[in-house]
């Protein structure tokens, strides 16, 4: 639409003060439906444009309650998307301007939660803002807790991080129930060259954090030990049986 021209015209220059100026006016202009909507929708967008290019001030201009409640009720889906952009560019100010606007970081019905998707993406500064909020749930499934997603992908930095939380370490020895496997197990889980280093690492890791060695998978009885020789993981075999595996 026309109207919105201008809009794009300003941030494309980054005038942040144009941008205000002309979302201050835009506000006044549709303030009646049905045409709000896409007002809003235009905000809506430049949250995410500001996600994405990590333009903290254009965030802050372009946030608006709104943009949540265009259809009467609170849009989770939304919530969940504009949190996901800010895992995605491992935003960590965007994330914490997300959570101080109240947006939630997790939706147990949905089955989402910020921590176990920054995670499974390796994004380390965002879960740095996360692990500093005292009421983060980090068991929010108990079938893939935290240590085991990073140690599938052998995400050495993550685990490390991970590990330096003692709610997180707690989990360590957390079996699941569809393999009955461990975060050690999920060491030698996907595709690996022999001796990865990677790995090495990551075994290294939970075994000086505290992981049980000898822990069998109950789904094939395997223990750590067995899938390192089974894979190929010599090193890694050799660290686990230094350190009492059987």
């Amino acid at each position: 639409m026309a109207e919105f021209d201008s809009l794009r015209a300003a941030v494309a220059a980054n005038n942040l003060l144009k941008v205000e100026e002309i979302l201050g006016d835009l506000d006044q202009q549709f303030k009646d439906q049905p045409k709000r909507n896409e007002y809003l929708n235009q905000r809506k967008a430049l949250c995410f444009e500001a996600l994405k290019s990590k333009n903290l001030p254009l965030l802050n201009l372009a946030f608006h309650g709104e943009i949540f409640i265009m259809s009467r009720e609170f849009d989770r889906d939304t919530n969940i998307e504009m949190v996901n952009a800010a895992i995605a560019g491992d935003f960590a100010e965007g994330l914490q301007f997300l959570h101080e606007r109240r947006l939630s970081l997790e939706y147990e019905e949905k089955n989402w939660s910020a921590l176990q998707e920054a995670t499974s993406k390796n994004k380390t500064a965002v879960i740095k803002v996360m692990l500093s909020l005292p009421y983060i749930n980090i068991n929010l499934n108990p079938d893939e807790t935290l240590l085991m997603t990073t140690c599938s992908s052998r995400h050495v930095e993550t685990l490390n991080l991970l590990l330096s939380n003692n709610r997180i370490k707690e989990t360590i020895n957390v079996t699941s129930s569809k393999d009955g496997g461990t975060a050690l197990h999920r060491c030698f889980e996907g595709g690996c060259q022999p001796d990865d280093a990677s790995v090495l690492a990551c075994v290294k890791a939970l075994v000086q954090a505290g992981a049980d060695v000898n822990i069998p998978a109950k789904s094939t009885n395997k223990t750590p030990y067995a899938l390192a020789n089974e894979k190929g993981q010599k090193q890694a075999a050799q660290y686990l049986k230094d350190n009492g595996a059987k």
